[in-house]
């Protein structure tokens, strides 16, 4: 929502202007003429009435549409229309600002200096109007586990370490493999409760070096993330020939990744949103108007406190959810494998906040 979109000439900005100070209890008027104590006509870009039970307040207000900053001579012939017509109060609004000799005028002389300019990110609300972001869902697939350096204690003579089938049900661990302590009882826990944990720790972590994928496009995209779980003390997994002690785990986890770009543009549900600046009191106000409103809603901007422990979100940060259960291994058997080096290249994000 930029002002250059709201505003395309003068009668525009009278309209922008008459339209701002439409906050309740008032009448807008735009281009008026009246006639004043000299009894001579003057034309008002916009004219203001607040009507109590005993008297009427006269707001008049000057529209600057100009390519350059307001001198002192405009303020100075503004004040004498303003006692002319023995108005509560001037306004001249500016969509270029005013000159300092401008600005010491309208302080001696009771008038009132307004910028209008577009709201900065900061008054938004960090990011600003526009909130970017991508969205990572991603979930694990069955890994493949192996158990390196493993020592194996026979139940009898010339028996082998088995194979070790894992179960999951669901996407949740099984307890076809139980544990068990030095002593031989159980520990209550299973190895594919291990396994799950473990493969979801190696893939939250290695993760926070994946960016974004395929120039931003939304999509479903496949990686397959080795890891190594150290295991302290180390595992007892307990089979029909003997029990295996693991130190470590070996796994090659398949993940897929949803990516999706989720844009949301503050100024949507906005007619207008800009901002207003009192040159002469420093003080800057926000005005805006929702759609089927006839009301412009005027607060004061007041930016968000930075808190260094909590930094403001940043657009084109990565959000990522981690799902429960398996993703179907399937959707991969097709697909060639690639290194992930050879294909990244650097990403140049651009924020639509500063556009």
């Amino acid at each position: 929502m930029k002002l250059e979109d709201l505003v395309k000439d003068w009668g525009e900005f009278e309209d922008l202007v008459a339209e701002l100070h439409k906050t309740g209890d008032v009448t807008v008027e735009r281009n008026v003429v009246l006639s004043g104590q000299s009894g001579a006509p003057r034309q008002i870009d916009v004219v203001i009435r607040h009507k109590s039970a005993l008297f009427e307040h006269l707001i008049l207000v000057e529209c600057k549409y100009w390519k350059r900053r307001v001198r002192r001579e405009q303020v100075d012939a503004f004040v004498t229309a303003v006692r002319d017509l023995r108005a509560a109060r001037g306004i001249i609004v500016s969509t270029k600002g005013f000159q300092k000799g401008a600005v010491t005028q309208a302080w001696l002389d009771g008038i009132d200096l307004f910028s209008i300019r577009e709201l900065s990110k900061a008054e938004w609300g960090l990011p600003g109007r526009i909130f970017d972001m991508f969205l990572h869902i991603v979930q694990v697939g069955t890994p493949r586990v192996t158990f390196p350096s493993a020592q194996f204690l026979p139940r009898f003579d010339g028996a082998g370490p088995p194979e070790i089938a894992l179960h999951f049900e669901g996407g949740e661990p099984g307890s076809a493999n139980p544990l068990r302590r030095p002593d031989g009882h159980p520990t209550g826990e299973s190895l594919e409760a291990v396994v799950l944990e473990g493969a979801h720790r190696i893939v939250r972590h290695a993760s926070e070096a994946v960016g974004v994928f395929n120039n931003e496009r939304d999509g479903n995209y496949y990686l397959r993330c080795p890891g190594t779980l150290a295991c302290d003390p180390p595992l007892i997994i307990a089979t029909r020939t003997g029990l295996i002690l693991a130190k470590t785990i070996a796994m090659d986890i398949p993940v897929k990744i949803d990516q999706s770009r989720i844009t949301l543009d503050r100024s949507d549900h906005l007619t207008f949103a800009l901002a207003i600046e009192d040159k002469v009191t420093g003080l800057v106000r926000t005005a805006a108007r929702r759609p089927g409103s006839l009301k412009t809603e005027v607060s004061p901007a007041v930016p968000a406190a930075m808190d260094e422990r909590d930094p403001p979100f940043q657009n084109g940060s990565v959000a990522k959810v981690f799902l429960k259960g398996f993703h179907d291994v399937s959707e991969i058997d097709a697909l060639t494998l690639v290194d992930l080096t050879a294909v990244s290249v650097p990403r140049l994000y651009r924020d639509p906040s500063d556009d």
